[in-house]
């Protein structure tokens, strides 16, 4: 007898089975029968994580330990990761809440996706040190310049807030997705944020299989989950307002929007772009601890910056390069919002600017930016 056949049976399925090989029995005697042979109901446990690396305990050592260090020196440290992508539309949602007697929430018979409400990514940023995080809705594919772009704005709302003062970030990520340790457009991302910022970007990776341990997952997934039991997610904002309502007993909070840019799957990084990043390798698991440092400006010997504006927002053409945000006709060691708020410009112009600068964060050639600057001083003028 194969005790696969048997196992997964039910009581009255097993009496009905050897009641026909002529045993007198029910199923509350094979019930007790099962219980005095050792057998109970269980469902699967996971706990195979596959094969273990053998450096994997050491490299939770080494991220605990430059975590730790980087709370001694007060600098930033951030858990980041992307959570299950959600279909939206009124399907119905693992969990209950509460309803007015017999009036439960009607959904959809089917859990078909639909076209056109599409999908939310959400991308967390969680700020180890503060208890602090923030959601990037997205709406397109999960990329690591998604990613990156997520952190990109946890540091314009809370990280420079905090840590203004300070010249370096930590970094703990999975090894595999949009910041996978082997993403060569993650790598040539953060090293844009490293120039924009002028930090020095420490990342670690957890080591293969190992996701579960990101203290994202424990800290604010679990919670946003729970949060949403029940919950239909018909819209992004219904998405964005369960995850900025996420509160625990620990003081976490959570900041949420929605990242309306899409984002190209599949770009490839040339060898010549990814050897111009400055990246620095530990001598421990180079390929899952490194430093990624602002590049300099061979003339001035300062970070070199980009501009950056949402070429929906402009009438002309943005060509596929870089040009150093220096070139603009103002100090470049300053931020681009900090010079609209105080240079002498009138209230229209310093608002389209700051959006232009700040809501799409796709990159622009300084010569375009000092184009829109004329431009509008002359539509001023006027």
């Amino acid at each position: 007898m194969n005790p696969l056949r048997w196992t997964c049976k039910s009581t009255r399925t097993l009496a009905a089975e050897l009641r026909k090989q002529g045993f007198e029995v029910g199923a509350s005697t094979v019930r007790e029968l099962l219980g005095d042979l050792g057998y109970s109901l269980q469902g699967n446990r996971k706990t195979r994580e596959g094969n273990d690396h053998p450096d994997r305990n050491a490299q939770f050592e080494h991220i605990n330990a430059r975590v730790k260090a980087k709370k001694r020196r007060g600098e930033p440290a951030i858990s980041v990761d992307t959570k299950k992508k959600e279909k939206l539309g009124n399907t119905s949602k693992v969990g209950r809440e509460y309803e007015p007697k017999r009036q439960p929430r009607k959904t959809d018979t089917h859990d078909v996706p639909v076209k056109e409400k599409g999908k939310a990514v959400p991308y967390g940023v969680y700020d180890r040190h503060r208890n602090e995080a923030i959601a990037s809705v997205g709406v397109s594919s999960d990329t690591a310049e998604f990613a990156v772009s997520a952190i990109r704005m946890w540091w314009m709302r809370l990280g420079k807030k905090h840590y203004l003062s300070r010249s370096r970030l930590l970094i703990t990520a999975d090894s595999g997705g949009s910041n996978a340790s082997r993403n060569r457009l993650w790598k040539l991302q953060l090293q844009l944020l490293a120039d924009e910022t002028g930090l020095i970007i420490e990342v670690c990776h957890y080591p293969p299989a190992t996701s579960k341990w990101n203290k994202i997952e424990p800290r604010l997934f679990c919670h946003i989950t729970r949060n949403w039991l029940g919950v239909p997610l018909e819209t992004r904002e219904i998405v964005v307002s369960n995850i900025g309502n996420t509160r625990t007993e620990s003081g976490l909070e959570v900041d949420a929007w929605v990242d309306e840019n899409v984002y190209q799957k599949g770009i490839e990084v040339a060898e010549s772009q990814l050897s111009d990043c400055i990246i620095k390798r530990n001598k421990f698991h180079g390929d899952w601890n490194y430093e990624i440092h602002p590049r300099q400006d061979n003339e001035s010997g300062n970070p070199v910056t980009y501009c950056r504006a949402d070429p929906k927002i402009l009438s002309f053409s943005i060509p596929n390069r870089f040009i150093p945000a220096h070139n603009v006709p103002f100090d470049s060691r300053h931020s681009l919002k900090s010079w609209s708020e105080t240079a002498n410009l009138r209230g229209p112009f310093r608002r389209i600017l700051r959006s232009c600068l700040f809501t799409r964060m796709i990159t622009l050639p300084a010569t375009h930016i000092r184009t829109v600057i004329d431009r509008a001083i002359r539509w001023i003028g006027q």
